[in-house]
């Protein structure tokens, strides 16, 4: 973690800041007994009564408390100044997702701001890496959209089983599985894949409420209650038209002796 900037300032016995200091720097550097750090001296400004340290980053393994000594550098040929010096105790945390770890010391994003972009297609085909524990960053996969880091999501066409899986399966229905909208990646979106209006679950492979199932692992919107009722009575109404036809026809050709047709007809009623 980067420290942007850190203020120290001496006061005098009133509680008033001192605007002089008789040492010639201050500095920062980690405890006899943490060597493994790399800070070393860091050298602060004086400035206005205040010393300034900028861009202060520690860097070593993970602990759960670093301290670090503040002191006064006191001229040459002289001794140090002991009256400045302080504890500084801060967290090193570890890799997040996303990161990897660098010669065991400081943690690197995997891909690129995309601000330093300018083509799109590499905006959304980063290097990545969903382990944390990892020294090398992953190139995306061709059924995946990449934006650095552990921002990772499938294509269209695509869905995987949790945000920490690698693995990217093609859905039974294609057109049901959205994947991820690449122009949507500061967005809150399901990173697993998103489905298709109508349809639900892994692979998105069901009907959602209100579909049903088709042929082609497809769905359909149900019909409305006044739609049903109509459809019914069409469905009604060509039974109806086709039973008259029948028996007109039937009755037309016993009259003239042909009976062959109205057999087919029952047959084909049956």
């Amino acid at each position: 973690v980067k420290l942007p900037m850190l203020l120290f300032a001496s006061v005098d016995q009133y509680g008033q800041i001192t605007k002089t200091f008789g040492a010639r720097g201050a500095a920062i550097i980690p405890t006899s007994h943490q060597p493994d750090f790399k800070i070393f001296r860091h050298y602060g400004n004086f400035i206005d009564g205040y010393w300034i340290f900028t861009s202060l980053e520690p860097t070593g393994p993970r602990i759960k408390e670093l301290t670090l000594q503040m002191g006064g550098v006191a001229p040459e040929n002289s001794k140090p100044l002991e009256f400045l010096k302080m504890d500084l105790r801060m967290t090193i945390r570890g890799c997040l997702p996303g990161e990897i770890s660098y010669l065991g010391l400081t943690c690197r994003k995997c891909g690129i701001d995309n601000e330093e972009l300018s083509s799109r297609s590499l905006k959304v085909n980063q290097p990545y890496i969903l382990d944390s524990t990892s020294t090398n960053c992953k190139t995306c996969p061709s059924q995946a959209y990449c934006w650095g880091g552990d921002n990772i999501g499938p294509r269209k066409g695509f869905w995987r089983f949790d945000t920490l899986s690698e693995t990217f399966i093609r859905c039974p229905n294609p057109d049901a599985c959205q994947g991820v909208n690449p122009a949507k990646q500061e967005e809150k979106q399901d990173l697993r894949g998103e489905c298709a209006k109508g349809y639900i679950g892994r692979l998105c492979a069901k009907c959602d409420v209100d579909y049903q199932p088709v042929l082609n692992n497809q769905c359909s919107r149900c019909p409305s209650p006044w739609g049903a009722i109509v459809q019914l009575v069409v469905m009604v109404g060509i039974l109806v038209s086709l039973s008259c036809f029948i028996v007109y026809w039937t009755i037309k050709n016993a009259r003239h002796g042909r009976i062959n047709m109205s057999v087919f007809f029952r047959i084909l009623m049956n």
